[in-house]
């Protein structure tokens, strides 16, 4: 245990093991939709933000579009615990940036502040009701949908332009995971 050990899914942690965690420094990644998807139950992750943990997002590949996985991240733990007052789109937005970038040891990522890396995505403005300084954060998570990304820049280098991936073979990349999907189940069997 310790800020080089990631701890993934934390769904049936007790207080004691949360304050574990906490207390090591131990990196802690949330998955609601794989969690969901094998019946695992619901990470006590309010709790977790409210033990002072830096809780990130993440997903296993059942559900790859992260808009999703912030809605379910927004939605679950309010049903769970019954209550609108638990996480935030600010609270699931910083999950899904700041921490995940945290969770991976990058120290100059997850934030669009002087001295960080240049990564951000541009939205279309397709959301049901006007965007404000006050929504954003809410129609991003409740709203927002990977088809909606028009622009991506890493590292200061646009990658998708205008829709359209710039200065990578997406049709090499495809193969590639394919293959790698491939070998992976091979060792499954």
């Amino acid at each position: 245990m310790g800020p080089d050990t990631i701890a993934s899914q934390c769904v049936k942690v007790t207080e004691e093991e949360q304050e574990l965690l906490c207390g090591t420094g131990t990196r802690t990644v949330h998955m609601p939709v794989s969690n969901c998807e094998v019946g695992g139950g619901i990470a006590p992750v309010p709790a977790m933000i409210r033990a002072g943990m830096e809780v990130a997002l993440g997903t296993d590949g059942y559900v790859n579009d992260f808009f999703a996985v912030m809605r379910e991240a927004f939605l679950i733990h309010k049903a769970s615990e019954e209550s609108t007052e638990v996480m935030s789109a600010r609270d699931v937005f910083r999950m899904a940036t700041e921490f995940g970038a945290g969770a991976m040891g990058l120290k100059d990522c997850g934030r669009l502040l002087p001295g960080f890396q240049a990564d951000f995505a541009v939205c279309g403005d397709a959301f049901p009701t006007p965007l404000m300084a006050g929504n954003l954060l809410d129609q991003l998570v409740v709203h927002g949908k990977s088809q909606c990304v028009t622009d991506v820049s890493v590292g200061g280098r646009l990658r998708l332009e205008a829709g359209t991936l710039t200065g990578l073979d997406e049709a090499g990349i495809h193969t590639r995971m394919r293959e790698c999907a491939g070998d992976f189940w091979q060792g499954v069997r």
